[in-house]
């Protein structure tokens, strides 16, 4: 269990984050404060406790950067790696718009702005750059899992740390719409209409068994998972009787083992190859 201190201190570089971040953005993802403050925590903790200063960290897959803003706020030399939010030339899916505002931010901040597809990691990232690399809902968004994860371990330094956070395939309300004859994931639609040139949403979740698998088939000591959710998610994007029924299913899923919504799990960089 991590201390009330990491956390207090998480929480506090996420606030601040979301105060220098547009305000379109602020009110947006404020509803994934639950999940910043998480990964934050964790990170704080596989970084022995005493904070991020002269540390170097990688965000892979950025997004709108708030966790990559709350890591510099701790101190970090932080380098935001992200395509999506501002190339659209792939896909609109998460054309949100202010691309400008954003990266003077990042800028203003001393978060180092990466324009560049992850799969260009080897070749824009020296090897042993890098402290820790956290990826936030991405994994769930990409073809190649283990190109992903190779790519990382080439970019951190001996002994670094790799934090995943990712919908958990496992999660009580999955569980559920599975009983009942429908399909965990929701996303058909896009998928469908989209095809493989357009689409760039969840094409496969995972179980946290197998993301530690994943860890150790890419050469990283698997030290830790766990499962948490916001239960009041979804109520905090509008209130209806469907999010409230989300918001109890959240809630009930603390009773069930790995039931929460989203998986964290952490790895630490070795050198000496896995058969598998």
């Amino acid at each position: 269990m991590l201390n009330l201190d990491l956390r207090h201190r998480a929480a506090n570089a996420v606030d601040r984050a979301y105060q220098a971040m547009p305000v379109r953005d602020a009110s947006q993802y404020s509803v994934n404060r639950k999940l910043y403050v998480t990964v934050l925590e964790q990170l704080l903790f596989e970084m022995g406790g005493g904070g991020l200063r002269g540390k170097r960290v990688l965000d892979v897959g950025a997004g709108r950067g708030i966790l990559a803003l709350a890591i510099r706020f701790l101190g970090a030399e932080t380098t935001a790696l992200e395509k999506y939010a501002f190339d659209h030339s792939a896909s609109k899916m998460f054309k949100e718009g202010g691309e400008e505002d954003l990266l003077n931010v990042w800028r203003a901040h001393g978060v180092t702005p990466l324009l560049e597809d992850l799969f260009v990691m080897d070749s824009v990232i020296p090897p042993a750059s890098f402290d820790a690399v956290v990826t936030v809902e991405v994994i769930e968004h990409i073809k190649a899992p283990k190109r992903l994860l190779d790519q990382i371990h080439r970019a951190l330094k001996p002994n670094g740390i790799m934090i995943i956070a990712t919908p958990n395939y496992g999660r009580l309300h999955a569980r559920l719409r599975l009983l009942f004859g429908q399909n965990p994931k929701l996303d058909l639609k896009p998928f469908y209409l989209l095809g493989e040139d357009g689409f760039i949403g969840h094409w496969r979740e995972y179980l946290p068994s197998e993301l530690e698998d994943m860890l150790k088939f890419s050469n990283f000591i698997h030290t830790h998972t766990a499962t948490f959710c916001d239960p009041w998610y979804v109520v905090r994007k509008y209130v209806s009787l469907y999010t409230i029924k989300q918001s109890i299913i959240h809630l009930l899923s603390y009773l069930v083992p790995h039931g929460r919504y989203e998986v964290l799990t952490v790895g630490r960089k070795i050198e000496v190859p896995v058969t598998i």
